[in-house]
């Protein structure tokens, strides 16, 4: 008959180190706990390691700076924004594509310096780039460049000057 208290394989194993203090006793299930810990190691978080080390570094950016100016001496409140796109224009016939694009909030006055990051990988040779900007005043268009402004490729990315002209309110026909 057998006996159900103990397990069906019990081995003892005993070191025969005499500079160890003690005798060390592991069985089968102690094996079986250290191996399928290490097969844990190394089938799940190995794998996770070497993929956080593969990952290739953070895409860099570039950036458009430069400086939006308007002969007008008009001083904005808190509720005014100022957005500045960085698009290409290639396609005549289709919407622009945005490469950057920055928002800045509580703008005061002109002239009003910014920069706009994108990532230099997304230009390509012969396309065609220009900077827009637009600034909003409760939300309504105010200001707009209303000249294309080259950048990038063989135009400069730098110290770029930003004309705007104040948007003509629309006319109310009685």
């Amino acid at each position: 008959m057998i006996n159900d208290e103990r397990p069906m394989f019990n081995f003892q194993l005993k070191s025969n180190n005499s500079s160890l203090p003690g005798t060390s006793t592991l069985s089968v299930e102690h094996w079986t706990l250290n191996i399928c810990l290490l097969s844990f190691v190394a089938a799940v978080l190995l794998p996770c390691l070497a993929a956080a080390a593969a990952e290739p570094p953070a895409t860099p950016f570039a950036t458009v700076t430069g400086t939006v100016e308007c002969k007008d001496t008009t001083k904005f409140g808190s509720d005014t924004s100022v957005e500045i796109s960085i698009l290409d224009v290639t396609k005549a016939d289709a919407p622009a594509i945005t490469l950057g694009k920055q928002v800045f909030r509580d703008f005061k006055s002109f002239p009003f310096a910014f920069e706009v990051p994108y990532v230099p990988s997304a230009v390509k040779p012969g396309h065609r780039y220009i900077l827009s900007v637009r600034i909003l005043v409760s939300s309504r268009l105010s200001y707009i460049t209303d000249t294309a402004i080259p950048i990038l490729g063989d135009n400069p990315a730098k110290d770029i000057k930003v004309p705007v002209v104040k948007v003509k309110p629309p006319e109310i026909k009685k």
